[in-house]
């Protein structure tokens, strides 16, 4: 679904990544493990184009990155710093958002329903608190019912009623290829199928997991 190939990227002096690969196969839930400033963030950016490589390779769907447009109608994707329009309702964002991705109006009831905020679809934007923002953000992602699903850190912020929404929604899916980043590795053992572990902008590991292994003596061996 995905592959990445000795990928470098630097901000100046900094070396975010240097030469990572990786494999993302299909139907797989990936989770992109390392500490803070390890280039998880980064590499979500390059894969969604909103970054371009220094060097290396990344195909995407088939698709060299060049072109991601072509297959972009099959990616759904939640970011970092990702925000909606504060004084138009949380129907209304999404109705607009659906008009661009030339989905119909009605699958807007749809994810709402999927993640519980029906109630809050005359409300304005701007004033849902961060984790209602976070699930109206992840209704966007989902307009498309995208084959491809990248989620940067989809359960941070959240308390532990919508963390487990959260964790059951993504566990729900079938047929779907999920990437994730979260720095919550009880969830990861959850929902996860297969683990890369980046550190200082490299795959330290990569491999399958499962509920029973030590994830957290695994990646403290490759971040120590």
């Amino acid at each position: 679904m995905i592959t990445i190939k000795n990928l470098y990227k630097n901000y100046k002096k900094i070396e975010a990544l240097r030469g990572l690969s990786v494999t993302i196969p299909k139907g797989s839930v990936y989770g992109l493990l390392g500490p803070n400033g390890s280039g998880k963030t980064t590499t979500l950016g390059l894969i969604t184009k909103i970054l371009k490589p220094d060097t290396g390779s990344i195909t995407i769907l088939g698709k060299d990155i060049k072109e991601y447009y072509t297959v972009s109608d099959k990616i759904g994707a939640l970011l970092q710093d990702t925000d909606l329009y504060v004084h138009r309702t949380v129907y209304d964002n999404l109705k607009y958002f659906a008009k661009l991705d030339h989905v119909s109006e009605g699958r807007v009831n749809e994810v709402l329903q999927m993640v519980k905020m029906e109630s809050k679809k005359d409300a304005k934007y701007g004033t849902l608190s961060h984790g209602q923002k976070k699930l109206i953000q992840f209704c966007q992602a989902m307009l498309k019912d995208p084959e491809l699903l990248i989620l940067d850190e989809p359960t941070a912020g959240f308390d532990p009623k919508n963390i487990l929404l959260m964790t059951n929604i993504i566990s729900s899916f079938k047929g779907k290829t999920i990437l994730l980043t979260s720095n919550h590795l009880d969830i990861v053992k959850k929902v996860c199928s297969h683990v890369a572990i980046i550190n200082n902008g490299k795959i330290g590991y990569e491999g399958k997991i499962n509920s029973k292994a030590n994830l957290e003596k695994l990646y403290m061996k490759i971040v120590k």
